[in-house]
């Protein structure tokens, strides 16, 4: 009894500091390898906070080309990221690294994916934010992506 006690605590005890996260939209101008800013994306991603500024941070987007070629691609990431100075201001600065893939009708490439940005909170709810994102392979850079959006709350 004991024992069933002491779970449904804990469990209530974890309930009750569920995770808070925060949303976004974004814009980007991308650079692949050989190309310079050819292509851009849109998408939308959340940050969902584990352990103070520490969160899991899933994306996912549209890349295309700019010019007349019609190429176009998925890109989906599933990072780690930490939120420095959250809740301390309107400027909370970030780093992010994890895994990253792009597709295109069934076939993909899998790569490693790192940056950093920022998010500038004008309202208590709602800021802007900017981001450099780069993905690579094992061996070479694959992509820049240059990110701005609105954040949400």
């Amino acid at each position: 009894m004991r024992l069933l006690f002491l779970l449904a605590a804990t469990a209530f005890a974890l309930s009750a500091q569920a995770p808070a996260a925060q949303g976004y939209g974004f814009f980007g101008l991308e650079s692949p390898a050989g190309h310079t800013f050819g292509y851009s994306s849109v998408g939308a991603g959340a940050d969902v906070f584990v352990y103070k500024g520490a969160a899991v941070s899933p994306s996912a987007g549209y890349l295309f080309a700019n010019g007349n070629d019609g190429g176009h691609l998925g890109v989906v990431t599933v990072n780690g990221s930490y939120h420095f100075l959250r809740g301390k201001g309107p400027l909370e600065p970030f780093v992010t690294a994890g895994y990253g893939a792009f597709a295109v009708l069934g076939d993909g490439q899998a790569m490693f994916n790192y940056g950093g940005g920022v998010n500038y909170w004008f309202k208590k709810r709602i800021g802007f934010r900017a981001e450099v994102l780069n993905f690579q392979t094992r061996n070479y850079r694959e992509l820049t992506s240059i990110r701005f959006g609105v954040s949400f709350r």
